[in-house]
């Protein structure tokens, strides 16, 4: 018997006996030896977390005991991963399997730009709410509680303001001349105009929110199991926020006008340069698809057609 009260765990400090591959092969007798192997596991208070979420990976969790114990408000937090259970008694006070909590119910935000003119990061795309499925070979008992929502999809990061356009040519210098008497032969050309500023860097795309999970859950016997006995919701994954792009960059400084002379007045100041493109803002991202469950009754030699 194995029980924890209080304390977050993860997969992996599970006794090896819950663990432990069934032959595909196994007789019925064997099978059931296997669960009783098993032993008792209980949560009290305590959340057995499966994995890390992640888009592009999965990890498979595999249970097999004898009896399984949820009290007071535990929870089973799959992260969006594949978990079998095969279990004799399923007993939940009111408890949950749930997919994502706390900051990971929202796949990680694109980071944005820093250096002048650099576009934000992608969000990253939502996870799945992944797959749960319960064998139960004897009883359930209680409320067992399953959402397996979709992961929310990551914010775009947002881009930086442009870099400022370079500052205009000068203009050139006045001339006198000497004959035939000495006077102003041109004064001091006026500045160029600045050159424009950089581009604004472009938000990053908003991340897609994950398609809901799937929840099976099998009752061994021609007793139906009772619709009280659990509820169930999986609704899709939300997509984040597209990053605002940034803003043009400022204009450069107009150029110095160019110096007088004795007899001749200098040149004015350039124009400052005009504002650069703004950049454009991410794309929009797309809500994932809502989740579904199968209940169904059957006999044992289906059940042990379906282990892993």
């Amino acid at each position: 018997m194995a029980e924890y009260q209080g304390i977050p765990i993860n997969y992996d400090i599970l006794p090896d006996e819950v663990k432990a591959a069934i032959d595909r092969d196994v007789s019925q007798h064997d099978f059931s030896l296997r669960l009783r192997e098993g032993g008792t596991l209980t949560l009290n208070g305590s959340d057995l977390v499966i994995g890390e979420p992640g888009y592009e990976k999965n990890t498979f969790a595999f249970l097999a005991l004898d009896k399984l114990e949820l009290k007071n408000g535990a929870k089973i937090v799959t992260n969006g991963n594949t978990v079998a259970i095969f279990v004799n008694k399923l007993h939940s006070e009111n408890c949950s399997i749930v997919s994502f909590v706390g900051n990971n119910q929202r796949a990680k935000s694109g980071t944005s730009g820093v250096a002048d003119g650099e576009s934000g990061r992608p969000g990253a795309p939502g996870d799945s709410g992944g797959v749960v499925a319960i064998h139960v070979i004897e009883e359930l008992r209680g409320i067992l509680n399953v959402n397996l929502s979709g992961q929310d999809g990551g914010h775009g990061g947002n881009g930086v303001k442009g870099t400022t356009g370079p500052e205009g040519p000068r203009g050139g210098d006045a001339a006198d001349s000497n004959w035939p008497l000495p006077g102003c032969k041109h004064s001091g050309g006026d500045g160029g105009r600045g050159y424009t500023g950089g581009p604004g860097g472009h938000g990053g795309d908003a991340g897609h929110g994950g398609q809901g999970g799937q929840f099976f859950l099998y009752n061994v016997g021609v007793a139906p199991i009772p619709q009280a006995s659990y509820s169930f919701a999986a609704p899709a994954g939300t997509p984040g926020n597209p990053g605002i792009g940034g803003a043009g960059g400022d204009g450069g400084r107009g150029g110095d006008g160019g110096h007088g002379s004795t007899y001749c007045g200098g040149g004015n100041r350039g124009p400052n340069g005009y504002q650069g493109v703004n950049g454009d803002n991410g794309a929009q991202g797309i809500a994932g698809a809502a989740g579904a469950a199968i209940v169904k009754n059957l006999d044992l030699e289906l059940v042990l057609r379906r282990l892993p």
